[in-house]
């Protein structure tokens, strides 16, 4: 799923010392100029969360283990729909499982090209298996764990020894467009990170690699494994999750922030908002941190395994790394392409407020200056109104003067001093007519409702675009410079405007008809400017975890989900959304013959196991020592 969630498996120590020198090589060229410009340790430390690539998920579930209160938990029979809360009641479903036994916490859900009768979904714990008609494969379609880190065990700083929560693991798949012709398909999981990095306390690498699958394309080859990107991460957290090709042919990857909490602990380096520390969302030149990358597995660079797309924003002699689509992210969590070219991402928000965007090219989406539509503040991160007049728009360079663009599905982690739910779950354009009512809208999740994560109190939403949504496709915009449309709005880049949330920081409520809906701590949600937000009402009740959603070859919605906010036990299932009468009825998971259900199965996770960081520590190393990872800027 995404924020925060979820062994002994490392690489042959040769093989990963191979690897590592590969990647400084590859990396060496393109970074000479930035390397000579920084010449402290702590310079290293700040910026060392480098796109790195070699020759070549959280997932757990998600949200900051910091600053979110315990609250109040909201029974569930029949999913209630919004009502007196802050999403309206909408479309009736059921859900049917269609997969479950041997899943611990399912992370991502694809489709190969001529398969229809079989499915993909990955676990967080390493393994990918086949969905078929009759439910899971037995055996897992191809086993990545043993060059996994081990998860529960934490190498940097921001995370408590015995906590069991963990973002890390597996936690995306795609198969090749051409896949029954060259049998390619990509897995992003996280690895565990090189002695360079264990000395500065950073915790992992997230790796994106193509494998290929066995000529009757029955299983994957482990040993075939070609890796095109590693990212080192500074924190366990915000590793993003799922993948996906564009209707272009382009691999796009989401890539979180590098973790903590406020996009400035270490490894996230300054940016040119001054009055916030930090941070890597809003940084295009020194990593790949914050981001959507758009890459060509089909051709290789000078010194990288993927060729770059001509028309990525800050391609050639532009400013910024040819990687990069779009930026501004703090840990985007579900990607989705609809028939009409649009990229949709989830974003899970900090403290106050969750957000989904529809992503353009060249597009910034605010973190860290803003959370949702809002100004967010690093001194305080808690207050909505701490800072109301953040800028609108990034400076001339390298950013191009482009516009923050705003979301356009936005809700808060507390309405009227209730649990709205924290961290959102990327989904799905449904573009069906199974389900009546549905057409056209946008479905996607909440993690929990739960702010001690430890209930199964997931929800399922959507979000229905105005009508002249998609009219030349989200994803074919201009670069950031210059004119930029989202959603069929117009913004125009002039400059260092700001925000007016003054105006907004009164004590309205939604009334019918009304337009406004003010959050616990007087924000007012800019409803007239966000798509419409209901809650589907799912017949026989709902008490799961969402973790992830997938489209099926069929063209319908697949909900992943476990009863534990954790990587532990079996308790995860891959459920399809039907038309009401004809789900499951009241959902239980069947695990070694034993029925479970989300009482028995639910783990107490200590939220103040968490540890923070001092980012003080940074300035303690000798500062004439550099490492691997720091030539990865």
């Amino acid at each position: 799923m995404s924020n925060d969630t979820d062994a002994d498996r490392n690489h042959d120590s040769n093989d990963e010392q191979d690897r590592n020198t590969d990647h400084d090589r590859n990396d060496a060229t393109r970074s000479d100029d930035q390397r000579r410009a920084n010449t402290s340790r702590r310079t290293v430390l700040q910026g060392v969360a480098a796109g790195s690539v070699a020759g070549l998920g959280g997932l757990a579930a998600g949200r900051d283990p910091e600053g979110e209160p315990a609250g109040a938990r909201q029974e569930t029979t029949t999913q209630q729909g919004g009502g007196d809360g802050f999403f309206e009641e909408g479309t009736e479903v059921g859900t049917q499982v269609v997969a479950d036994g041997d899943l611990t916490a399912p992370t991502d859900f694809a489709v190969a090209q001529g398969q229809n009768d079989r499915q993909y979904v990955t676990d967080q714990t390493g393994q990918v298996y086949v969905v078929t008609p009759d439910g899971l494969r037995d055996e897992p379609f191809v086993d990545v764990s043993d060059r996994m880190v081990e998860l529960g065990r934490f190498y940097g700083l921001y995370a408590s020894d015995t906590q069991d929560y963990d973002e890390r693991g597996l936690l995306g798949i795609d198969f090749h467009p051409n896949f029954q012709e060259n049998r390619k398909f990509y897995l992003h999981y996280s690895a565990p990170p090189t002695d360079e990095l264990r000395t500065i306390n950073w915790d992992h690498i997230e790796v994106v690699s193509e494998f290929r699958a066995t000529e009757d394309l029955s299983s994957g080859d482990p040993d075939s494994e070609r890796e095109l990107l590693r990212l080192p991460h500074p924190q366990y957290n915000h590793d993003a999750g799922p993948m996906a090709f564009g209707p272009d042919g382009y691999l796009y990857v989401p890539m979180g922030d590098g973790g903590g909490a406020n996009d400035n602990m270490y490894g996230h380096v300054p940016d040119w908002y001054d009055r916030n520390t930090g941070g890597n969302g809003q940084d295009i030149v020194h990593n790949l941190l914050g981001d959507i990358l758009r890459i060509d597995v089909d051709s290789e660079g000078e010194n990288t395994p993927y060729g770059i797309p001509d028309d990525n924003p800050f391609a050639g002699d532009a400013p910024g790394r040819d990687e990069i689509y779009a930026y501004g992210f703090r840990n985007p969590f579900g990607i989705s392409f609809d028939s009409d070219g649009n990229m949709f991402v989830a974003d899970a928000g900090q403290n106050l407020w969750e957000e989904a965007d529809v992503v353009e090219r060249g597009g910034n989406y605010g973190w860290n200056v803003k959370e949702g539509t809002h100004c967010f503040s690093t001194e305080q991160p808690g207050s909505a109104d701490a800072i109301t007049d953040c800028p609108q728009n990034a400076p001339d360079q390298p950013h191009g003067g482009g516009p923050l663009l705003d979301p356009v599905v936005e809700f808060p982690h507390q309405y009227q001093n209730e649990w709205v739910g924290i961290t959102i779950v990327g989904g799905h354009r449904y573009e069906q007519s199974t389900i009546s009512g549905m057409q056209g809208k946008y479905v996607y999740g909440v993690w929990t409702e739960d702010p001690t994560r430890q209930e199964p109190q997931g929800r399922i939403l959507t979000a229905d675009p105005p009508e002249d949504f998609g009219q030349g496709g989200g994803t074919q915009t201009t670069a950031a410079a210059e004119e930029t449309t989202t959603a069929g709005n117009e913004t125009t880049a002039t400059g260092e405007q700001t925000t007016t949330q003054e105006a907004a920081l009164q004590d309205q409520t939604t009334t019918e008809g009304g337009e406004t809906t003010t959050a616990d701590d007087g924000q007012v949600v800019p409803r007239d400017e966000l798509w419409e937000m209901r809650e589907l009402r799912i017949t026989g009740g709902f008490d799961w975890f969402v973790r992830q959603f997938g489209r099926g070859a069929d063209g319908e919605i697949y909900v992943l989900v476990s009863k534990r906010g954790v990587p532990e036990g079996d308790t995860g299932a891959v459920l399809k959304l039907v038309p009401p009468g004809e789900g499951d009825g009241e959902q239980t998971t069947t695990g070694g013959g034993e029925t479970t259900t989300a009482a028995d199965e639910t783990t107490t996770v200590d939220t103040d196991e968490t540890t923070t960081v001092d980012t003080g520590e940074t300035t303690t190393v000798d500062t004439g020592e550099t490492t691997a990872a720091a030539q990865d800027r």
